[in-house]
């Protein structure tokens, strides 16, 4: 990862913002290069540590940063065709081509996946957290709630956003390793349903509080949906956090059920390229094998 001078980046337009910081198209003059520069609100090198260590195609790239008296800026991969939740919402109502849906279903558990592997929570799962390449790739992005996960198990008090909080968050302000489970089942719902977030319906945190706490609300599944998908999404809300599954069961449930979103894939759990792949995921070691060998992940 490259210090880089504040001289060599010409900041364009930006593209987005958020609490902790504000994105803009730029480029890196050095190698002519097209990039996004976040430039964060305080100096706080936290996102740095974590994004630094992470190499993995389903997440945005680290390029460099930029620290020059006040300024804090991350240079960061461009992702040309923006978030998943403008992506839905300038198609929104519209169905997505269900091998469509279910790629990028995978596509945004698999880094999920990665990150476990490496000891680390995101804690804010949700559309606009995940980013479209020009090749129509998703990409998790936005790691400045990410948290390092240690023995103990603490966790900091901020994290997540309200919409997209499990209930044990909302309720009791607790977080833990299935926090982002819950979260990324609403990622699913809106990518089957194509709406842009959940709880539209309601303005405010004590809203969806009182939904998701009280009345148990859950957004409802479309026809649509295959059975088993839905009853995996319906699991991963689950409002006991100890009955909402591990991430490598998802990809699990995903891969096996490639069938019912119309691909190209025999669903027989004895075929011994699944057999590979499926102890791939189970060690975090699927997804090089996977885009190395195919140039998609879990095509068979």
């Amino acid at each position: 990862m490259a210090t880089i001078k504040k001289l060599d980046l010409d900041i364009g337009e930006e593209l987005g913002s958020g609490g902790f910081s504000t994105v803009y198209n730029g480029l890196w003059k050095t190698p002519n290069k097209q990039v996004a520069v976040k430039k964060l609100n305080k100096v706080d090198f936290q996102e740095i540590k974590i994004l630094q260590q992470l190499q993995h195609p389903n997440i945005v790239t680290l390029y460099g940063f930029v620290h020059e008296e006040m300024d804090l800026m991350m240079v960061l991969e461009l992702c040309e065709v923006g978030s998943l939740r403008s992506y839905l919402e300038t198609n929104k109502d519209k169905p997505l081509p269900p091998p469509l849906t279910y790629d990028w279903m995978l596509q945004a558990a698999l880094p999920i996946n990665y990150l476990r592997n490496n000891n680390i929570e995101h804690m804010d799962i949700k559309t606009d957290n995940y980013v479209i390449n020009s090749n129509m790739v998703l990409k998790l992005t936005d790691f400045g709630l990410s948290q390092i996960l240690e023995n103990t198990r603490s966790y900091s008090s901020e994290a997540g956003s309200w919409r997209w909080m499990p209930p044990e968050r909302l309720r009791d302000h607790k977080l833990s390793p299935k926090f982002d489970i819950y979260a990324l089942a609403l990622v699913f719902w809106c990518l089957l349903t194509c709406r842009p977030l959940p709880f539209s319906e309601y303005p405010s945190e004590y809203s969806v509080a009182e939904a998701v706490c009280i009345r148990k609300e859950r957004p409802p599944l479309p026809s649509t949906c295959p059975e088993p998908v839905g009853d995996l999404i319906e699991a991963c809300w689950h409002d006991d956090r100890s009955k909402r599954p591990d991430i490598k069961d998802v990809i699990i449930t995903l891969v096996l059920h490639k069938f019912t979103f119309g691909c190209n894939i025999k669903p027989a759990s004895s075929s011994p390229v699944l057999k590979t792949r499926m102890a791939q995921t189970n060690t975090g070691k699927c997804i090089d094998t996977a885009t190395q060998t195919d140039g998609k992940y879990f095509v068979f």
